[in-house]
């Protein structure tokens, strides 16, 4: 028997006795080849060397916090400042445009012009020569800022066209009011002037008029051609309208003419000084206190009216670096 035989355990051994040759041998050469081959080491590490390394790790690191948790903190910080933010910058501008909202808008027309005023709600005014007007910024609602009405203080003269809407428009002067129903009109209102009222002359649609110191004194303007005229004190005056003698009369400013009638020489002279820029310097000697009507309804100059007006009062004329001066003819 050969060494192969010999290596074999006894139980197999016994195994193969009595059995072919050629099966034994084969048996022998495969015993012989896992004899030669090592043993595989299983890779299983001690337990008590790794818990020991583990240990130091363990004492020195703190548990590690949920990943979500600590992101959704980082999250939530710029979101409250992100809002906090924009609720603080819409106070702001509340308050800013509250303030805006408040203030009155003047506008000025300097004598020697003729200005054209667009209201926000899309009527407009034709402001004359020394006139000045002011209105509050909330004429016009707002969002969040309502406007119950549409009110104007006036000094001057201006013509209105006014668009209808459902608060009402509102024109104030320094001793009535007027009230507009959609219309187009014409108000003239200078407290400083030697005929001290308002007037009011419609050109179309209707107003009331009311004297502020005696609101029951109305009057109804519903027809063009009408006018309306408040003095001050306003108490028993009769509260039905008069008729112009001529609409375009009344009208001539705003085609550059100039119409007075019977009004006194200082009242027209003055009227002259407001509507071209300049000052006219009566002679001390000169006398002006007659009355007179002028008619120019366009196309008038300073030059013109002064001309008529001397030659009816016997005076004479002359230019000066800052307008005209006045003397008599007489010797």
């Amino acid at each position: 028997m050969n060494d192969n035989h010999q290596d074999l355990p006894p139980a197999l051994r016994e195994a193969l006795e009595g059995q072919p040759d050629a099966a034994r041998k084969q048996v022998e050469q495969t015993w012989h080849l896992l004899g030669k081959a090592e043993p595989s080491a299983l890779d299983v590490p001690d337990d008590d060397a790794a818990w020991a390394a583990l240990q130091p790790q363990l004492d020195s690191e703190q548990p590690p916090r949920p990943k979500h948790l600590a992101l959704d903190r980082i999250a939530r910080r710029p979101r409250r400042r992100w809002w906090l933010g924009v609720v603080t910058g819409m106070v702001i501008v509340m308050l800013v445009g509250w303030a805006w909202w408040q203030q009155q808008v003047t506008v000025i027309a300097s004598p020697g012009e003729q200005i054209t005023m667009i209201f926000p709600d899309g009527s407009t005014a034709v402001l004359n020569s020394g006139t000045r007007m002011r209105y509050d910024r909330r004429f016009e609602s707002l969002p969040f800022f309502a406007a119950r009405q549409r009110r104007v203080k006036l000094e001057g003269e201006a013509f209105f066209e006014v668009v209808s809407a459902d608060r009402p428009f509102v024109i104030e002067t320094f001793n009535a009011q007027v009230e507009v129903l959609g219309t187009a009109f014409n108000v003239r209102t200078r407290r400083a002037t030697l005929d001290q009222e308002t007037r009011v002359t419609m050109v179309e649609g209707q107003v009331r008029v009311r004297a502020r110191v005696n609101p029951d004194h109305t009057i109804m303007l519903t027809e063009a051609g009408q006018e309306a005229r408040i003095a001050p004190g306003a108490v028993g005056q009769q509260q039905q309208p008069s008729p112009v003698e001529a609409l375009d009369h009344v009208l001539a400013w705003r085609t550059q003419g100039f119409v007075v009638v019977d009004r006194p020489i200082a009242m027209i002279l003055a009227e002259v000084e407001r509507r071209y820029a300049l000052e006219i310097e009566p002679d001390e000697s000169l006398v002006l206190t007659d009355s007179m009507s002028l008619f120019y309804l366009r196309g008038a100059t300073p030059e013109k009216i002064l001309h008529d007006l001397c030659l009816n009062q016997g005076c004479t004329y002359r230019r000066t670096s800052r307008g005209f001066a006045l003397a008599s003819s007489l010797p």
